[in-house]
């Protein structure tokens, strides 16, 4: 909201065919000026870092802007995203029993992911954390991690 209300618009609007998009400018002038925003606001909120990023990694990792910042939707559409959210949960649960099995069976191989998830996420801190960032880089891996978390797991039902 901060950076929202310094610049006078938000992703949202970037990401619209409302014809209010096409007043806004370049989109390389408008990340120029966003960059510049931020950098002052995380100057001035030295003493908010790790609130801030807390909140960034919720929304970066548990979609929390998908589920709880969508007031200006309709019913409909925060149903849908909560849909979602609610899958994307279970495919993340799936993803780290995953990842745990992966580790008892091939510990060099689970630590270079992990080592790879914290990178990258650190990288992002400082942008927008959103789930559009994070798709295309971590959620092929969490659905493939997640098949050897279903696995895992009907591995212990079946053997009970």
């Amino acid at each position: 909201p901060a950076i929202e209300s310094a610049l006078g618009w938000g992703n949202w609007e970037i990401e619209s065919n409302d014809p209010r998009r096409l007043t806004l400018g370049a989109e390389p002038d408008l990340n120029n000026h966003a960059w510049d925003v931020a950098f002052g606001l995380w100057r001035d909120a030295r003493q908010d870092f790790i609130p801030i990023t807390a909140e960034k990694l919720a929304a970066f990792w548990l979609s929390t802007d998908q589920a709880f910042n969508t007031h200006s939707f309709s019913w409909r559409n925060r149903a849908a995203r909560w849909i979602g959210v609610t899958e994307y949960w279970i495919v993340l649960l799936l993803a780290i029993a995953g990842w745990l099995r992966l580790y008892k069976l091939q510990p060099a191989i689970a630590v270079v992911l992990l080592l790879f998830l914290v990178f990258v996420t650190l990288l992002h801190v400082p942008l927008t954390m959103n789930t559009r960032l994070r798709s295309p880089l971590f959620d092929p891996m969490l659905v493939s991690l997640a098949g050897g978390g279903w696995l895992s797991l009907t591995a212990r039902l079946r053997s009970t």
